[in-house]
């Protein structure tokens, strides 16, 4: 018997990295009280992209004084 190998070629094409388009899939934001005199904000958005469907989370947190002013987007969540 003789041994008989076969070796598979597969082209192989240059990487090219994908030129993101993200589009926006979702929002989540939500805050609590860190203790008496501290409000905590944290707002996430999720997006993809069109083309090789890659997610991409960005979080916002803040935290400060219930009575001090607070970015629009804290008051977004705040006063739904």
């Amino acid at each position: 018997m003789s041994d008989h190998t076969t070796t598979l070629l597969v082209a192989q094409t240059p990487y090219k990295p994908c030129e993101h388009k993200f589009v926006f899939m979702r929002h989540e934001g939500f805050y609590y009280q860190a203790g008496r005199y501290e409000d905590k904000y944290v707002s996430t958005d999720y997006f993809f992209c069109e083309k090789c469907l890659e997610n991409k989370e960005v979080t916002k947190q803040h935290s400060g004084h219930p009575d001090a002013d607070i970015p629009n987007w804290c008051k977004v969540i705040r006063y739904k």
